[in-house]
């Protein structure tokens, strides 16, 4: 993952107690912002014919946010709104340690490859590091995950298979920089 995903996985993540209030409405914003995180969340492809619907692996893991966001469709109790609002929130806290260890240890791995010489040992074993980190974001994405379907009833999580996903995200519009000025970092 990408700092930006991060940035907007803080963001989302952080308004969770916001999203008690969410309505099929919101759906489309909640969609696009978890699209563009990446948390677990992407825009179904048919593979080989199967829908998103079909795919085993779609059916046994529960998006948070979805189950937010279609809460009344999905006849969703305060108890567990409750329960996977905590769930969001714990994950929030863990995703924000992990994001400041990867941000420094991708810091640390720009500044060995830009020496003079690279130490394959050293460049290895700093990708571990990286890697690893990466490993736990995943980890505890695949947790909060599963940790909500727990909560949910198994009506309910056939219910939310038939709910229709968020569409993609549009592109980004492109950086405006002003004439005679530098982009960002140069």
């Amino acid at each position: 993952m990408n700092r930006p995903t991060f940035a907007l996985l803080g963001v989302l993540l952080a308004s969770s107690s916001g999203l008690a209030q969410t309505t099929t409405k919101d759906a489309d914003r909640i969609g696009l912002a978890l699209h563009a995180m990446n948390i677990g969340y992407q825009v179904p492809k048919v593979q080989k014919g199967i829908p998103h619907r079909l795919d085993p692996m779609k059916r046994a893991l529960v998006e948070p946010i979805m189950a937010l966001t279609y809460a009344e469709e999905i006849g969703l109790s305060a108890s567990q709104r409750a329960a996977i609002e905590d769930e969001l929130d714990t994950a929030k806290m863990k995703f924000r340690t992990l994001e400041e260890k990867l941000s420094a240890e991708t810091a640390t791995m720009f500044e060995l490859l830009n020496r003079p010489t690279v130490s394959e040992k050293e460049a290895l074993e700093q990708l571990d590091r990286i890697l690893e980190l990466e490993k736990q974001i995943k980890q505890v994405n695949l947790l909060c995950s599963l940790r909500v379907r727990m909560h949910l009833k198994p009506a309910q999580r056939e219910r939310l298979m038939q709910l229709p996903l968020p569409p993609p995200p549009p592109p980004p519009p492109p950086l405006h920089v002003p004439q005679g000025q530098a982009e960002p970092g140069e």
